[in-house]
């Protein structure tokens, strides 16, 4: 009867891949995640680099609890606010002269106007949201990420990633209504 009582050791976590693999498969997320986090594109390099060394030093901690990608995007997102908070107030003047859109030679001066003006209505409405908002709103609209790794991401429950990405589509399509209005009255 004894016998019976041991428990079965706990099933092993899956090996993960080695470091080179796991960096190979996510240096492009990692690096669109933190430039659509407001990181300047001078620094995106420094930023991607210091993720994969903090990625690299705390693998061994990855408990298998989330997918690897839902755990690395808590460390990208942990590095990016701590580089944001450190960011100088003209970092975002040097992005400014190097973000120059690639052109094509189809690209007329009216279809570069119209993608300038879009992208500006964009920053302007999306800055009008609370951090919580547009962080849960960027991950899942625009990343395209599912609700349960948004949460693991955010760490708050897959209610909370809905009402939250729920509170800035309303507060956007307001903000465009706005906008639009204001530009039409001009």
């Amino acid at each position: 009867m004894q016998a019976a009582a041991i428990a079965a050791p706990a099933p092993a976590l899956p090996a993960l891949p080695d470091f080179r693999q796991i960096y190979e498969a996510n240096v492009g997320f990692v690096w669109a995640y933190a430039a659509r986090r407001g990181i300047p594109r001078a620094q995106l390099d420094d930023v991607v680099q210091d993720v994969f060394l903090a990625v690299h030093q705390s693998l061994a901690s990855f408990a298998g609890r989330s997918s690897l990608r839902a755990w690395i995007a808590g460390v990208v997102r942990h590095v990016v606010t701590g580089h944001i908070r450190k960011a100088s107030p003209f970092s975002h003047a040097l992005e400014a002269s190097e973000d120059a859109p690639f052109l094509s030679d189809a690209t007329t001066a009216a279809e570069l106007l119209d993608r300038k003006e879009k992208a500006e209505l964009a920053h302007r409405v999306l800055d009008k949201l609370t951090d919580r908002s547009r962080e849960a709103f960027v991950m899942y609209e625009v990343e395209e990420r599912s609700g349960s790794e948004v949460a693991t991401a955010l760490g708050v429950s897959e209610n909370t990633v809905r009402m939250r990405v729920r509170t800035a589509r309303r507060s956007l399509r307001l903000e465009i209504r706005k906008e639009r209005a204001q530009q039409v009255a001009v």
